[in-house]
């Protein structure tokens, strides 16, 4: 089924910029799913570039400065609504692996993470970069990053209320979530200092349940009205070449593993990665995630970039 593409055009300014970035095209563009999780809004793809963005962008938005930061339910589980209903997964351990993963770059430098949420990711920073700081436009994910790490950190609601620029941005899992890319890329570019680096981890549109296996439960779960955009490594290498940075390495990366695609192909929900935790060995399922990254089918990209 075709989209109304002209009417995308005047509405939609997540196609408008692919479009005349010729990271799509209206001669392949078609919708891949009829809705997201909580939402009448279709799901389109570029058949040739792989791209994938809402065809609507929402009115009233979960990440505003009145947010309750409620998408985070505790620390052990989230929780996602998928019409009307309510599915909970336990949460990987993500922050902990980030410190891990990027602390050759993070050690004794200054860090601003940007959406950084309640800040559980500035948690593990503090003690190891020389200066923590962070973004986040809820109130009320303010609050609490300052009742539980006070004068250890420093959050404010946008980029442009620091002074000071930073050695390294990171954004985990927020680009998706934004209306202009560009904008936000380039806002990251001006605060780094020069040899700043960031670091940008995404959701990614090459997911193999999604384009090998096509797996409808999860096109369900997995479209999101507050993902606007799912990338490619090209669409995400472009961008980030557009806002000036270099030396740009995209890896792909996966987050979950056997047991948790068992368990969506067996029953069509989230959770297999706590529920079937028993059936893979650690080698078994580090040579899938492995497997899955050599074909480009990650459920995740990670990119790292330079400021000149």
């Amino acid at each position: 089924m075709k989209p109304d593409l002209e009417n995308l055009y005047a509405t939609n300014s997540i196609y408008r910029s692919l479009l005349d970035r010729k990271l799509v095209s209206t001669d392949c563009i078609e919708i891949i799913h009829h809705r997201t999780r909580d939402m009448e809004i279709p799901v389109l793809v570029d058949r040739q570039t792989r791209v994938i963005f809402l065809g609507e962008i929402p009115g009233q938005r979960f990440y505003t400065e009145a947010g309750d930061g409620s998408d985070l339910d505790g620390d052990e589980h989230l929780s996602h609504t998928i019409e009307g209903g309510v599915v909970r997964s336990k949460k990987l351990e993500d922050e902990e692996r980030r410190l891990d993963q990027f602390l050759s770059l993070l050690e004794n430098r200054s860090l601003c993470d940007f959406g950084t949420g309640h800040g559980l990711f500035l948690d593990q920073c503090v003690g190891v970069a020389s200066k923590v700081s962070g973004v986040e436009l809820r109130l009320e994910c303010i609050s609490d990053i300052d009742r539980r790490l006070g004068d250890a950190v420093q959050v404010k609601p946008t980029f442009s209320d620091f002074v000071e620029s930073f050695d390294v941005v990171t954004m985990f899992h927020v680009l998706e979530h934004l209306e202009d890319q560009l904008v936000h890329l380039r806002d990251a570019w001006e605060r780094l200092k020069s040899g700043g680096v960031i670091i940008v981890e995404i959701p990614h549109a090459r997911d193999f349940l999604i384009e090998q296996m096509e797996l409808e439960a999860f096109y369900d779960f997995g479209f999101w009205s507050e993902h606007l955009i799912l990338h490619t490594q090209g669409s995400i290498d472009h961008y980030l070449q557009a806002a000036g940075f270099v030396d740009i390495e995209i890896t792909p990366f996966q987050r979950f593993g056997y047991a948790n695609h068992l368990y969506w192909l067996r029953h069509g929900k989230p959770g297999g990665h706590e529920i079937y935790k028993d059936i893979p060995t650690e080698e078994f399922d580090r040579a899938y995630k492995n497997f899955l990254c050599q074909r480009n089918w990650s459920d995740t990209l990670i990119a790292i970039a330079k400021k000149p």
